[in-house]
């Protein structure tokens, strides 16, 4: 039997306490969700300030709950990093200092349009000169000048003692990384076949190779070409981003047998990066057949000339570009003061024949 206490429950106290118990056993996760969404919102608000300063911002929230009820949804937020650039209102142009880029790759040629990296010409000049000046300054150029030092001679190398220090400080002074290479050649059974220097910028050491050097020798018409070629080209280390000139100047031939050994020599020099070989034929009104071949052959032009006091401004045309050759002597200040004999005005485009 059942013992009476006298005591006797309310109506609703039962459902009243099963609400309580509900609303404890949901009260955590429930929290825990109101707590998620007011973060959430706090860190949008912090997020539009984050925005104007360019500092991270982040929302961290400790370890996920894994006993929530099934049928009440929240979303936990473990880590969030948001980085905002600021924003950008004005662009002010830097000017790039030449030093602080370099052109990369192995096929950029001399005129090669490349007007992202240099933004333009030069103020009165062609794209195409401006171009080639700038890759020199940015790159170097390699000027390899190779020639005959026979009795013949003796006015050409006159003329090289006489400007080559004037020259070399010109073009230093717009183009520092220049560098400059001498190669003389004779022939068989002389006192030398060939003496050279190598790739320098000192104009002063390149001065006094020249000094030292005379013209003697030679009884024969044709010389030993392919040795100062060979010379230019096996002793000096080119740089291989910079341009690479060879000029090769003189009055007589190489010897029929040694023909093919100069195109050999002038295609192995084209095929570096930016490598080109120009012929100078000195006191005649044509190219010699197998200076222009060798021309040909690197990728240049042959030229004639007949005053030999204009030689070094011959070379230098050649070496930034007879196609340019008013923006050379421009750029350059040197005076051409003979109009009736100009550095490309006899350019031969006949083919030459053996």
């Amino acid at each position: 039997m059942r013992e009476e206490t006298g005591i006797q429950p309310k109506a609703g106290v039962a459902e009243d306490d099963e609400v309580v118990d509900e609303f404890l056993r949901r009260a955590p996760a429930a929290l825990v969700s109101l707590i998620v969404h007011l973060v959430v919102l706090i860190g949008l608000a912090l997020l539009s300030y984050r925005i104007e300063v360019n500092e991270p911002f982040v929302i961290e929230i400790g370890e996920p709950i894994d006993q929530k009820p099934p049928e009440i949804q929240s979303i936990v937020i473990d880590k969030i990093e948001l980085d905002v650039e600021p924003a950008v209102e004005d662009v002010v142009a830097v000017p790039i200092e030449l030093d602080a880029i370099e052109i990369q790759g192995t096929n950029v040629q001399p005129d090669v349009d490349v007007e992202i990296l240099f933004s333009g010409a030069l103020k009165g000049y062609s794209r195409g000169f401006s171009n080639r000046i700038r890759d020199a300054q940015l790159n170097g150029i390699d000027i390899a000048v190779v020639f005959d030092s026979t009795g013949s001679m003796k006015s050409e190398i006159h003329a090289v003692k006489r400007r080559i220090s004037e020259i070399g400080k010109v073009v230093l002074e717009k183009v520092p990384k220049a560098r400059f290479s001498l190669a003389t050649y004779r022939d068989l059974n002389e006192a030398y076949l060939v003496r050279g220097i190598e790739l320098d910028s000192d104009v002063q050491k390149v001065q006094s190779f020249v000094n030292a050097a005379d013209a003697q020798g030679g009884g024969d018409h044709p010389e030993a070409v392919q040795a100062g070629m060979a010379w230019a080209l096996r002793t000096n280390r080119f740089r291989p981003q910079a341009q690479k000139v060879m000029l090769v100047f003189g009055d007589a031939p190489p010897h029929r047998s040694d023909v093919q050994t100069c195109l050999d020599l002038a295609k192995e020099f084209h095929g570096y990066d930016k490598g080109r070989v120009y012929t100078v034929t000195c006191r005649s009104a044509t190219p010699m057949p197998e200076f222009y071949l060798i021309a040909q052959a690197g990728g240049g032009e042959a030229f004639v000339m007949k005053d030999s006091e204009r030689l070094m401004e011959y070379l230098l045309v050649m070496a930034f570009g007879p196609e340019h050759r008013e923006q050379v002597l421009k750029f350059f200040q040197i005076r051409n003061t003979d109009r009736r004999q100009r550095p490309g005005d006899r350019r031969s485009r006949r083919r030459g024949r053996i």
